[in-house]
């Protein structure tokens, strides 16, 4: 509380008890319209079923949620009274606790950790409860996706696992005829390209003349990694994921996650978000190389080999005409054919 802190006005009736919920599930249920009061931007301490009065220390005490005030910045942070310690001053908007008394079968709005001002015990407790029960409901929603939901994130990630053990069968071969002819993209791809820019300038008299100025720039191109010299690992990290995926969903069938410990299930949902971030990631960069066989991707390393300084080789034979790409000239001419498998895009990796 600060000296310029205003006093807000709580009605009488606010501060009435109002001993409306007598059981936990009763408690519970009452969270979702104490959030749509709040994210309607009503101010919590009004809403209907709060009990402003000052709680006793030592009674019963359970966190059933939580809340922020909407539109709540550092500037304007202090934005809702608190009865245990702040009760006609604003004092907080973020992290504020759904308190419900057993005892008294009333909730409060409170703020954070404001009530071990009065039990540090009781709060600590609460806190450590509240804290394991929001565990429990995240994995239970990571694990509760049911096998629709997994077998669909199988089949895209089964799927682009064939198509990136074919794109890296074709780059190895594209990059074996792009060494015969002499044509290092990984070299040219970290050059720097000269770039022309024209500049009109005026001078005091009026006159108008051209100034050229020519700047490097590096080519940033969707799909040039492809021709990088860098190992590339797209398959076999879909791999482990795929039977990573298999794994955890096996541990997940054999259990009952009613009954099982939080720990264990938040291991579980560990593993299952681990093996999607895996899948996602390489499945991204799967797109990206897949990239760099387009008709485009191409077609522009062709025209930057055109322009004056271009590191590029010049005249460089290298286009894609339909599933045929051709690479060089004369005796050194190869021509490779795209799979049908990379015909399509990548598949997205649904979420779990």
């Amino acid at each position: 509380m600060t000296a310029n802190d205003p006093v807000l006005e709580i009605p009488d009736s606010a501060y009435q008890s109002k001993p409306w919920f007598r059981t936990r599930d009763e408690a519970d249920a009452a969270v979702a319209e104490i959030k749509d009061w709040i994210r309607s931007k009503q101010p919590p301490y009004l809403w209907r079923g709060h009990t402003h009065s000052k709680p006793t220390a030592g009674t019963a005490i359970a966190y059933v949620g939580e809340f922020d005030v909407p539109d709540a910045t550092k500037a304007n942070g202090r934005l809702c009274p608190c009865p245990c310690c702040s009760p006609t001053t604003p004092k907080f908007a973020r992290n504020g606790r759904i308190a419900w008394f057993e005892g008294e079968g009333v909730i409060r709005l409170l703020g954070p950790g404001c009530y071990a001002s009065l039990d540090k015990y009781g709060h600590t407790q609460a806190e450590a409860e509240f804290q394991e029960k929001k565990a429990r409901e995240s994995a239970m929603a990571a694990l509760a996706g049911g096998h629709e939901r997994f077998q669909a994130v199988l089949n895209a990630v089964e799927t682009n696992a064939a198509s990136a053990e074919s794109i890296e069968k074709l780059r190895a071969e594209i990059k074996l005829a792009l060494r015969a002819a002499r044509y290092d993209l990984d070299r040219y791809a970290r050059a720097r390209l000269p770039l022309e820019e024209r500049l009109r300038e005026v001078d005091r008299n009026g006159n108008t003349k051209i100034k050229i100025i020519t700047r490097e720039y590096a080519p940033s191109l969707v799909g040039l990694e492809f021709y990088s010299n860098s190992e590339i690992r797209i398959f076999s990290d879909l791999t482990a994921a795929i039977n990573e995926l298999k794994e955890a969903w096996g541990y997940l069938k054999a259990i009952d996650i009613k009954t099982t410990p939080t720990p264990a299930l938040r291991v579980l949902a560990d593993k299952f978000n681990a093996a999607h971030k895996k899948a996602a990631d390489a499945s991204e960069k799967l797109a990206r190389y897949r990239a760099g066989i387009d008709v485009v991707t191409i077609s522009t390393i062709r025209t930057w080999a055109k322009q004056t300084g271009s590191p590029f080789p010049a005249g460089i034979e290298f286009r894609r005409q339909g599933a045929l790409i051709s690479i060089g000239s004369g005796w050194r001419r190869r021509e490779i054919r795209v799979p049908p498998e990379l015909y399509d895009t990548t598949r997205e990796v649904p979420p779990l």
